[in-house]
């Protein structure tokens, strides 16, 4: 599974990956507003390189910006976003 915006970062690994791996999921997290939508440009990428792309809605809610996300390191490594719902795909 690869982590994909349709950017081009996220664009050439999941390329990359879909050359070498018998098969690929593509992930994209959503968040409601508009900056955080990047699944047209995801549908693209997974439609050139023939994956299937999963989209999954991030839980905003669920964060709490005073817990850590990654507890055990001692200092901030893990992206916030990890506490949502949807940061349990990964």
């Amino acid at each position: 599974m690869v982590g994909v915006s349709g950017g081009l970062d996220s664009s050439i690994v999941a390329a990359s990956a879909a050359t070498m791996a018998k098969s690929l999921t593509c992930l994209n997290l959503v968040s409601p507003d508009f900056d955080g939508d990047e699944r047209r440009y995801a549908r693209a990428l997974a439609e050139s390189i023939g994956t299937l792309l999963i989209e999954e809605y991030r839980e905003l809610q669920d964060i709490d910006v005073t817990v850590s996300a990654a507890p055990h390191h001692p200092w901030p490594v893990a992206p916030l976003y990890k506490q949502t719902n949807a940061g349990d795909l990964q």
